[in-house]
């Protein structure tokens, strides 16, 4: 029988094949698990699968604009959207998976994406304010247990990231 599909669905599952082409043929981004998966079924498989892949993503994205519809603005939908979304399609060892039935939970996949993207705002922002405040960028990866405590407690990362500079003494930027 003939499947139609939307136009999101194939653009989704385009942007999906796309997503797993730069996982698995660039070196520079290649990702071992995603290798090993192709390898083990084949492209062609593989590439089949990336329309079941792009409806589950689909229902994921979904959940997370429902709550939130503000979520992935300043988000390019190919290149950042879709492989954070897709780097959740694993199992519990971590190896990816592809088929309907294997997929995670899209409601506890949408909670993992939201909460993904909301760190990585927050150390976006405090990456920012160490080369705004102290010159020094990198300030939060050479403090890296420190930045994480202080994400996980709720601090402002602008606030930390000048606090972590007055306590070791950088002169500041601003």
């Amino acid at each position: 029988m003939l499947k139609l599909y939307s136009y999101d669905e194939i653009n989704a599952a385009l942007c999906v094949w796309e997503c797993i082409n730069e996982w698995t043929l660039d070196p520079d981004e290649k990702i071992d698990k995603w290798v090993e998966l192709r390898d083990g079924v084949g492209t062609l498989e593989l590439r089949h699968q990336s329309i079941e892949l792009a409806q589950w993503l689909l229902k994921v994205h979904s959940l997370c604009i429902k709550d939130d519809p503000d979520i992935f603005d300043q988000m390019s939908f190919d290149w950042e959207v879709v492989p954070h979304i897709l780097k959740f399609a694993v199992d519990a060892d971590g190896y990816p998976v592809i088929y309907e039935k294997d997929l995670p939970n899209v409601g506890n996949t949408a909670g993992s994406v939201k909460a993904g993207i909301l760190k990585d705002n927050w150390y976006a922002i405090a990456y920012k304010a160490g080369g705004t405040c102290w010159g020094h960028e990198d300030l939060i990866n050479e403090h890296a247990d420190k930045t994480l405590a202080a994400f996980e407690q709720g601090a402002d990362p602008v606030e930390f990231v000048k606090d972590l500079g007055h306590h070791y003494g950088l002169t500041p930027q601003y």
